[in-house]
């Protein structure tokens, strides 16, 4: 493989950006994307309140949180190739183990385990590959690009895992995501994939103004996770990323409420804001080589977000319709790189596994509650009105934290990286 490094006319770090974006898009479309499919087909078949059917898959976000600091740990100590090949083996298996379930409570039990393996598979371990292989204003465009893979989950893995469990079932939906993990995840990236560039003989990537070096852990700067839990920017970009992907649970109910309105579009409405995502990531995502201000940034996402489900409020069609669409769309384009931007640039990187593990902990906590509350009151209202209401807000919370965010002062060995 070295032979083939030298000779490239790009560097090696690219190809891991394009791993990563395969990795993201598969990891995503299955455990993330797809989980508005399965909610009301789950529902009808076991007869059960979508309260319970949300639950059995959000609550299993309380192991996914619990994990995410103990797998970013790792990764800071022994890389993520390994533990990619691992995640998808124990994945596949979990979704097997769903698609025979007979109850609710089995179909708990099976996304509680897959919950657990999703930081080996998707975002974390892709993330942590470019704080190593990238350096400077370099990593920010890798962060950003690599994120495309999410918009690819529901653009192209959505419509086709849909389209397998309206044909056939939710079941074998879950069937062929088990062999789409182990195909890539275990076989293609591992395949391709090194932890540090150091491993194939080459400098971290970097952009003309700033210095390549030959990769050294020590070279690295940033914060320990013991010393950005001390600080208050940890806790207000936590809560705020608390609030932004409580809010992105919107996903995971939107295919629901567009049934519930009597239309029939509704996976095509979220596929085509997916695609708008998608199309502009990459060109967004190379900006970042250019961007300082990323807290503004990430306050700017939330807002628009927000004002995308107040868009909804009005009508599910025309004009709101529409205004959701690009809003949700554009806006999302940057939804992925919000958690590692924020993170690299208020910690650096040399600690990041951990310390995203940590913030990742409690952010993604939203996802458990968020679903919950909204399906619990659509239970009690039989809309989905005073859900997006609260989505909408907790947007606009989330736009505010991100605005008084500052970097914080660092110990000294620990500055972090400007």
């Amino acid at each position: 493989m070295r032979t083939i490094v030298d000779k490239a006319p790009f560097h090696y770090g690219w190809v891991i950006v394009v791993l990563g974006i395969f990795g993201n898009m598969v990891g995503a479309g299955t455990t993330f994307w797809t989980m508005a499919v399965y909610i009301p087909l789950i529902a009808d078949e076991f007869q059960s309140t979508r309260t319970a059917v949300v639950a059995a898959f959000t609550v299993g976000q309380i192991t996914f949180a619990a994990m995410a600091p103990l797998i970013g740990s790792y990764f800071d100590r022994k890389g993520v190739r390994r533990s990619i090949f691992v995640g998808s083996i124990l994945a596949a298996s979990a979704f097997l183990f769903t698609a025979q379930a007979d109850t609710v409570f089995q179909v708990f039990l099976g996304w509680t385990l897959l919950s657990a393996t999703r930081s080996l598979l998707m975002d974390l371990p892709f993330n942590w590959l470019i704080t190593r292989w990238f350096n400077g204003r370099k990593q920010q465009a890798a962060l950003g690009v690599v994120t495309v893979g999410f918009g690819f989950g529901g653009a192209i893995l959505l419509p086709v895992l849909n389209e397998v469990a309206s044909s056939y079932s939710w079941r074998a939906s879950m069937f062929v995501s088990a062999l789409l993990l182990l195909l890539f995840h275990g076989f293609l990236i591992p395949m391709f994939i090194r932890n540090t560039p150091q491993q194939l003989g080459v400098a971290q990537n970097s952009s003309a103004l700033e210095t390549a070096s030959q990769y050294n852990s020590e070279n690295l700067t940033g914060m320990t996770v013991q010393s950005a839990i001390r600080t208050p920017a940890f806790w207000i970009a936590a809560t705020g990323l608390f609030l932004f992907y409580g809010g992105q649970t919107l996903s995971s109910l939107i295919i629901d409420f567009f049934s519930n309105a009597g239309l029939t579009f509704g996976a095509f409405a979220i596929a085509l804001t997916a695609w708008i995502r998608t199309g502009l990531r990459i060109p967004l995502g190379l900006t970042m080589t250019r961007l300082d201000r990323v807290y503004l940034l990430a306050a700017l996402v939330c807002l628009s977000q927000g004002m995308g489900v107040f868009a909804l409020l009005f009508a599910p069609t025309g004009v709101p319709l529409i205004i959701w669409i690009l809003l949700w769309g554009v806006g999302g384009a940057f939804a992925p790189m919000v958690g590692p931007l924020v993170t690299t640039k208020l910690f650096g990187v040399r600690h990041y596994g951990a310390v995203s593990g940590a913030i990742q902990a409690i952010g993604f906590s939203g996802q458990i509650i968020a679903p919950i509350l909204g399906a619990l009151l659509f239970d009690i209202r039989g809309d989905y009105q005073l859900s997006f209401l609260i989505y909408c807000i907790s947007f606009c919370l989330g736009a505010l934290l991100f605005s008084i965010l500052k970097t914080p002062d660092t110990p000294s060995g620990q500055s972090t990286e400007s």
